[in-house]
């Protein structure tokens, strides 16, 4: 009786989770626009163009930073950004990042984050790319006079929701 409790409650297990997960077994299949996390880009998948100083595509609508609130500082090591339109906005913060290399701003990865409020001011929703299962950002130039890059990633906020940015770029001049 056990074992078949036990057998009942494994199959159970199997038939739900097997319906929950997105398929990615061609290499090449995307789901609700997210990037495959099976198949990240390198260096030359990051072909797109965008518009200065900041511009993304968010769960497939363009947006382009207003140039006066798009802002950047140096940080504690740490490169920022802040950029806004409207009721939208994102927050860069990528540290220790060199010109030429591509970093992982995926899961769990805390000193290389970029976050987009949907709303600013309350009642806002923070998106973010270190709560994502995938996020890539590739650095550009990173120089005394600009920091440019391009980027994409699954942001999640505290409540599960999601959304997918992708043809993320920006290019801001340094004070």
């Amino acid at each position: 009786m056990r074992r078949t409790f036990a057998s009942i409650i494994a199959l159970s297990a199997i038939i739900y989770f097997s319906g929950c997960g997105k398929d990615y077994s061609n290499g090449s299949a995307v789901e609700n626009n997210s990037a495959n996390p099976l198949n990240l880009l390198d260096s030359a998948g990051f072909n797109w163009s965008g518009t200065d100083p900041f511009s993304a595509t968010i769960n497939g609508v363009n947006f382009v930073g207003d140039s006066t609130l798009t802002s950047y500082w140096f940080s504690m090591g740490f490169n920022n950004i802040s950029t806004a339109h409207g009721t939208t906005g994102f927050l860069v913060n990528l540290k220790d990042v060199y010109s030429g290399n591509l970093y992982n701003i995926g899961y769990h990865q805390y000193n290389t984050t970029i976050q987009y409020e949907d709303s600013i001011g309350a009642p806002a929703k923070q998106y973010y790319s270190y709560l994502g299962n995938v996020g890539e950002v590739l650095i550009l130039q990173n120089d005394n006079s600009r920091f440019r890059g391009m980027f994409y990633f699954q942001g999640v906020n505290n409540a599960g929701e999601i959304v997918n940015i992708t043809n993320g770029y920006f290019n801001v001049k340094k004070p």
